[in-house]
């Protein structure tokens, strides 16, 4: 099963009926009748830069930490909840279905046209859920159904993405 991760609804809808997937799963997804394709998409405000309290657990950030370590820019989107930075239930409901489906994948895909942003989005995602599949990149410029089959068939797998970031 390859499992294909949009970046907001609109974007996997269009993905959805451009690969022919209109069935939908228990948790929201669309499938095709095979279930060799499963769509599904994150609110893109899930990940992103961590308030300066989550390094320093709810400290005094200017005390405890003078730095921010470059690998902890960003995050999960956590809260401040009795004096600590946890995520919130929904969000873990979010996190538990993502993993299950990416547990299930043989290749994981993110179709975004969203930049160096969303492919940050995917990286931390990845990392997150400790993804050992295989990952590519579908590149839209456009929600049409020509662009969007045309980008799942020439997806950038994970070693060029990498080497496009080196080279960048």
């Amino acid at each position: 099963m390859n499992l294909v991760i949009a970046n907001t609804n609109a974007t996997a809808f269009a993905v959805s009926r451009a690969l022919n997937c209109t069935d939908r799963t228990d948790c929201g997804a669309y499938t095709n009748d095979t279930g060799t394709i499963v769509i599904t998409s994150v609110d893109p405000n899930l990940v992103g830069p961590a308030p300066y309290g989550f390094y320093a657990n709810g400290a005094d950030f200017i005390k405890t930490l003078p730095f921010i370590p470059e690998t902890y820019l960003c995050g999960i989107r956590a809260q401040n909840r009795d004096g600590k930075f946890k995520v919130c239930e929904e969000d873990m409901g979010v996190l538990r279905n993502l993993r299950s489906l990416m547990m299930d994948a043989a290749e994981v895909i993110f179709a975004s046209n969203g930049g160096c942003m969303a492919q940050a989005l995917f990286s931390i995602l990845c990392q997150n859920m400790k993804n050992g599949r295989r990952t590519s990149r579908m590149w839209l410029t456009t929600l049409s159904n020509r662009a969007i089959s045309y980008a799942y068939r020439n997806r950038e797998h994970g070693r060029n993405l990498t080497r496009i970031a080196r080279a960048g």
